[in-house]
């Protein structure tokens, strides 16, 4: 079993499946460690200028789900603080800046394994994080897409 970090882990937790499949795979490797739970609102996504922000409303919605999943994370063992942020530059940014400032030894987050055009078009934050973090990353995969590639290599 792995040693426990000594510094808090990020978990990010945008109130998806994934992102709670995510936690509680952590909370087995870590369970009772210290964990920031991480969410994230951006003014600018894509829908920008179709639906008006109020960035109030985001703020506190965002407050809600931060809350949720550090609920989430103390029912899988951690000693969870439920922080909630706006991203000024892009979800990843946020999450590497906020693993920078809470000096995480670990930065958890789930994937929904978007491939092909979908992934194209809708970017994936993961992959990003992946490429520009300092910090160690686990990414955990969707369920859906750990089961088909299961059946592949079964099938292999």
């Amino acid at each position: 079993m792995p040693e426990a970090p000594t510094k808090p882990i990020l978990l990010c937790y945008d109130g998806s499946d994934d992102a709670f499949r995510a936690i509680e795979f952590a909370g087995t490797l870590f369970p009772g460690h210290d964990a920031v739970v991480l969410s994230v609102w951006e003014k600018y996504g894509l829908l920008s200028g179709i639906i008006p922000f109020d960035d109030t409303v985001m703020q506190d919605a965002t407050d809600l789900m931060a809350a949720d999943g550090a609920e989430r994370a103390e029912a899988a063992g951690f000693t969870a603080t439920a922080v909630a942020i706006e991203a000024d530059h892009g979800v990843a940014e946020a999450i590497i800046n906020a693993a920078d400032q809470h000096d995480a030894s670990l930065v958890v987050m789930g994937t929904r394994g978007n491939t092909g055009i979908r992934s194209l078009l809708l970017g994936s934050v993961s992959h990003h994080v992946a490429q520009h973090a300092k910090r160690p990353l686990l990414i955990v995969p969707s369920g859906a897409l750990a089961e088909a590639r299961a059946d592949a290599s079964a099938r292999a």
